[in-house]
C-alpha cells in the first residue's frame, strides 16, 4: 500500500512525522463507453463552440461565466499563486469532545501511521485522546488543496478524517418535507417491537456484502463461459396500511421482497480441502535468495538445476487462510484468486516457495503478461483477467508442513516432501529440475528463457538470506534499477532515469528509452503521478551525469527490470531496454552488487582461459565473498575493476 501523503503532525512544539494511507478501497464497476459496432472506446474532443475546431491543452484558459456568454478569464499563473502552502505540516488547532462532531461533516478517512523513530510521540498522543475521549481538529495541505481534519484513536493506530467546511453543508430545513403527521400509540408500540426484533448488541458490518458487485461478477463469468443469461422480474408488492405492515413484520409473516439474482450462482469446486483441519501458522518465512553464478557450475556435481522463471517470487502460506506474500512482505492473494482457490485444496497445512508466472502461447513465462495482473485493485478486472490471462504458481520448495519446520532439512529431502504434499493442478505446477545442468542450459537458451538456477542438493533453506548454495545464471543480461526520473521529449514518457545504490547513496547510471508498450506507459503515468517531486533537487548524488536537460525527478520508489548488452567503464548500461516494473523487489536491493560480481566473473573467465589450471566454482565463491568485504566500493569514481588485482588475488588464494 502506497502512502498518499507524508509529513508531520504539529502538536505545540512537538513534531510527529507520519504517513497517510487510504482507509477505504474503491470497488465500483468502472464501465467505459464503447462503440456498439467496433467495440472500441468513445473519444471526446475539446472543440471550440465558436470556431468548431479541436483545441490543444496549451490553448485552453480558465474562465468564470459571469453571465450568459460573458467570461472572466484567469491564467494558470494567477491560479497557481492561490494554491496553499505548508504541504508537509498537519497543524493541530484545537481539541474537542468526540461527540461534538456531527456525522454529516465527515468526508474521507485515512490511516495515520508513524514514521520510523516517531512512535513514542505518536502513541502518547493516541493514548491521551483515547483516555480523555476527545479528538484533534487540524488543517493540512494535500495535492494543492487545504483540508480541515479530525484525528482520533482507531484500533491499533489513529484515523484521520477530512471534514467538509461548514459553509458547504446544506441545511435540512431548506428541503420541503410536508407537515409532520401525528404518530399513534399503536403504531409507536409496533415500531418499537419491530426494532427490538432486529436490535443487536454488537455491529458486525463484515456480514454485509456488495450483492450488486457479486451478481455483476457472476454475470461476467457466465458470459465469458458462453452460458445463457436469464434475468427475472421483481415481484409486485401488495400495498398495506402502516399498522398492517408493522403487525405482519412483527409476527414474522412479512418477509423482505427477494432480490432476483441475474442467474443462479456458479457452483465452483470447494476452496478448502475436505477433512483437513487447518491450524494457525507458527512463524513467517522470507524467501531465500540466490547469488550470481558462472557457467562452469553447470558441469559441477552435487547440484540440481531448475529453469529460472520470469515472474513474481512468492511465499504461499496454506494454513487457517491461504496467503500469497511477495518479497516486499505484501499480501497479494487478492490479485490471484485462481491460485488461492487451488492452494486451498492442498490436503496439508504447509508453507511453499515459488514463482507466480503467466505463460504465453509457446508455454514460456512472459513478464509482460504478468504485468497486466499486477497492481490491479478492481474486483471486476481481477476476475476478468484471471480468466483471460491466467496465472500459475510454480512451486520449487516447501519450508514447513503442519507444525514442522523443514528449513534445516537438505533440499533433496524437501523435494520428496513437496511431491508428497502438493499435486499439480490447472494453476499450480511443481517445477521440473535436472541433474544435467548443461542440458537444461541449452534448452532454455533455445526457448529464450531467462536462465537457470543451480541448487546444492544438500543445502538447507536460509529464510531471507542470500547464499552461495543457490546460484543463478542468466541467459539474458538483466539488472534491477531504481527509477528516479522521466523525460517527455517525444511522448508522455520518452525515457526513464535509472540509479543504483552505492552504500546509502543513489548513483545515476543513465536512462532507458526503449521497451515501452502503450499499456506500460499508461501504468507508468499512473504510478509516477503520485511520486513527482515538487523541487528541482535530484534524489541522486551525481545529477551532473544526466544528459537529458528536461529530466523530471520522482521519489525513489519504483523498481524496473532492465535488459542490456554490457556495462561501460564508467558504470553505465549499454543499449538498455525496459522489461517491466518489479513490484516484488525493495529498492534497497538495487545496488552495484549486481554489476560488481559480474565484472569479477568476467575477469575469472579471462583468467581461466589463460591459466593451465582453471578456477573451481568454490574458489569463485570465496573470491567474491573476500572481495566484497575488503573492497566494497568497486565503481567509486567510475573506475573499472582492476584485472591485475583479481589475478593477484586468485594466485594468492591458490598458494595458501
Amino acid at each position: 500500500m502506497r502512502a498518499v501523503w507524508s509529513g508531520s503532525i504539529s502538536w505545540g512544539l512537538v513534531n510527529i512525522p507520519i504517513k497517510l494511507y487510504s482507509a477505504v478501497e474503491s470497488r465500483g464497476a468502472d464501465f467505459k463507453l464503447l462503440c456498439k459496432e467496433h467495440k472500441s472506446p468513445i473519444r471526446y474532443k475539446r472543440v471550440c463552440e465558436a470556431g468548431g475546431e479541436e483545441v490543444g491543452w496549451n490553448d485552453i484558459v480558465n474562465g468564470l461565466e459571469l453571465e450568459k456568454g460573458n467570461y472572466f478569464i484567469l491564467t494558470k499563473d494567477e491560479l497557481d499563486k492561490l494554491k496553499p502552502e505548508g504541504k508537509e505540516n498537519l497543524e493541530i488547532l484545537e481539541f474537542v469532545d468526540k461527540r461534538e462532531l456531527e456525522p454529516i461533516y465527515y468526508d474521507k478517512s485515512y490511516f495515520a501511521v508513524p514514521k520510523e523513530k516517531s512512535e513514542k510521540a505518536y502513541f502518547l498522543l493516541k493514548e491521551l485522546l483515547d483516555e480523555m475521549g476527545i479528538i484533534a481538529i487540524g488543517k493540512f495541505v494535500m495535492r494543492n488543496k487545504e483540508y480541515i481534519c479530525a484525528l482520533q484513536p482507531f484500533r491499533e493506530g489513529m484515523l484521520l478524517s477530512t471534514l467538509h467546511y461548514h459553509q458547504y453543508v446544506r441545511d435540512i430545513g431548506e428541503i420541503v418535507m410536508g407537515e409532520r403527521p401525528e404518530i399513534g400509540a399503536e403504531e409507536k408500540e409496533l415500531g418499537k417491537l419491530l426494532i427490538e426484533k432486529h436490535l443487536k448488541k454488537e455491529l458486525h458490518l463484515e456480514k454485509f456484502r456488495d450483492t450488486f458487485m457479486e451478481r455483476l461478477k457472476d454475470l461476467i463469468r457466465r458470459k465469458m463461459e458462453g452460458k445463457e443469461i436469464e434475468i427475472g422480474e421483481l415481484p409486485k408488492q401488495e400495498e398495506k396500511s402502516l399498522v398492517d405492515a408493522l403487525k405482519a413484520s412483527v409476527e414474522g409473516i412479512e418477509k423482505p421482497a427477494p432480490t432476483i439474482p441475474v442467474t443462479t450462482p456458479i457452483a465452483y469446486p470447494e476452496e478448502r480441502a475436505k477433512g483437513v483441519e487447518r491450524i494457525s501458522i507458527s512463524r513467517e518465512y522470507l524467501p531465500m535468495l540466490c547469488e550470481k553464478g558462472i557457467e562452469r557450475v553447470l558441469d559441477e556435481k552435487g547440484y540440481i538445476f531448475e529453469p529460472k522463471m520470469d515472474g513474481t517470487r512468492c511465499i504461499a502460506e496454506v494454513y487457517e487462510e491461504v496467503r500469497l506474500i511477495n518479497r516486499r512482505g505484501r499480501d497479494i492473494s487478492k490479485r490471484y484468486p485462481e491460485i488461492v482457490k487451488e492452494l486451498g485444496r492442498v490436503t496439508h497445512n504447509c508453507v511453499l516457495d515459488g514463482e507466480i508466472v503467466c505463460f504465453n502461447e509457446e508455454g514460456v513465462p512472459d513478464f509482460n503478461l504478468l504485468q497486466k495482473r499486477e497492481q490491479i485493485d478492481s474486483d471486476l478486472l481481477i476476475e476478468a483477467r484471471a480468466k483471460g490471462i491466467p496465472a500459475t504458481y510454480v512451486v520449487f520448495d516447501i519450508l514447513a508442513r503442519g507444525e514442522e519446520d523443514l528449513s534445516e532439512k537438505p533440499l533433496g529431502e524437501r523435494k520428496k516432501i513437496l511431491d508428497e504434499t502438493v499435486q499439480d493442478a490447472e494453476h499450480i505446477m511443481k517445477i521440473d529440475y535436472e541433474a544435467d545442468g548443461r542440458k537444461l542450459w541449452d534448452e532454455i537458451r533455445k526457448k529464450g528463457m531467462e536462465g537457470v538456477v543451480a541448487k546444492r542438493v544438500d543445502s538447507a533453506y536460509y529464510p531471507g538470506m542470500r547464499k552461495w548454495d543457490w546460484l543463478k545464471l542468466k541467459n539474458l543480461k538483466t539488472i534491477d534499477v531504481v527509477l528516479v526520473g522521466y523525460t517527455t521529449e517525444k511522448r508522455e514518457i520518452s525515457a526513464l532515469g535509472m540509479a543504483l545504490y552505492q552504500d546509502a547513496d543513489l548513483v545515476y547510471i543513465g536512462s532507458v528509452g526503449t521497451g515501452f508498450s502503450e499499456n506500460l506507459i499508461k501504468m507508468l503515468k499512473r504510478e509516477i503521478r503520485e511520486l513527482k517531486l515538487k523541487t528541482d533537487k535530484a534524489p541522486v548524488v551525481n545529477p551532473e551525469k544526466v544528459k537529458h536537460k528536461g529530466m523530471k525527478w520522482i521519489k525513489p520508489h519504483l523498481v524496473g527490470e532492465i535488459q542490456y548488452l554490457e556495462v561501460t567503464g564508467g558504470g553505465e548500461l549499454r543499449a538498455p531496454s525496459f522489461k517491466g516494473l518489479r513490484w516484488d523487489k525493495p529498492i534497497e536491493e538495487c545496488s552495484f552488487d549486481q554489476l560488481w560480481k559480474g565484472r569479477i566473473e568476467e575477469c575469472i573467465e579471462i583468467f581461466n582461459h589463460e591459466a593451465a589450471q582453471p578456477v573451481s566454482v568454490y574458489e569463485h565463491e570465496r573470491l567474491c565473498e573476500d572481495y566484497l568485504v575488503e573492497q566494497p566500493t568497486l565503481l567509486k569514481g567510475g573506475s573499472a575493476i582492476p584485472y591485475a588485482w583479481v589475478k593477484a588475488k586468485l594466485e594468492a588464494y591458490r598458494r595458501g
